[in-house]
């Protein structure tokens, strides 16, 4: 677990610390490669979750690149009160380099790590079980909202239908929010009964899991390129 966290944050410094080329953009590269080959996962997963983040990553690289207000001399480029300062490129750019490598560096923990070796690896460092406690719940709670999202629309979908208006559909998630909301509550209700009749003291300790695979071998040693290139360049 201490290689992944490792590795991760090694990644994150070395895109945000390092110019964006090459370095940044042989981050992207590595912790890409990291993902799809070594922890085997489906590049469809790993667009469809980078596909939220890249809008913002987008949004930001464009404010960064436009001027409001009477246009520089000699702009780029200039429509009315918009306009693209000399350099402003280069700098959004970069900067769209810088987030997208960060944001797969933060995927190389977040998409290979399960939650229980996440708490055990800070039960080891002496982390409060009091915060751990309410980390697994909230967790745990995440999921057990969603699943029964899930259900709600499931539900209304097959016994309604899925045409209407905006006011119909309005309607209809307004009820299934308090129907979502209900079994929410009543979910940790019996999650509380639960933990009462397992003879809960305050500590929820979780089994630690082996280690199957170590890739820090060749991720330092890629770490080292990107720093040498990143350094003359």
């Amino acid at each position: 677990m201490g290689e992944k966290v490792s590795i991760s944050l090694a990644l994150i410094v070395t895109a945000l610390v390092l110019p964006p080329w090459p370095a940044g953009l042989l981050v992207a590269v590595m912790s890409t490669a990291l993902l799809v080959g070594s922890a085997r996962v489906r590049p469809r997963l790993l667009m469809g979750m980078s596909l939220v983040p890249l809008v913002f990553i987008l949004m930001s690289a464009i404010t960064a690149a436009l001027s409001f207000g009477d246009p520089a001399s000699g702009a780029v480029w200039a429509w009315g009160w918009l306009s693209v300062a000399p350099g402003a490129l280069e700098r959004s750019a970069g900067l769209l380099i810088h987030a997208i490598a960060g944001t797969l560096s933060v995927f190389v923990l977040a998409m290979t790590t399960p939650m229980v070796d996440l708490l055990g690896w800070l039960r080891r460092l002496r982390v409060p079980d009091p915060a751990l406690e309410i980390a697994e719940l909230t967790y745990r709670m995440i999921f057990g909202a969603w699943a029964s999202l899930v259900a709600v629309h499931s539900a209304q979908v097959a016994r309604l239908g899925d045409t209407g208006g905006p006011l119909r559909h309005i309607k209809r998630s307004a009820q299934g929010l308090g129907s979502v909301a209900v079994r929410t509550w009543l979910g940790a209700e019996r999650l509380s009964d639960g933990l009462a009749g397992r003879g809960y003291s305050g500590v929820l300790p979780t089994l630690p899991r082996r280690a199957t695979r170590r890739v820090w071998p060749l991720a330092l040693a890629g770490l080292a390129i990107i720093w040498a290139l990143g350094l003359l360049a």
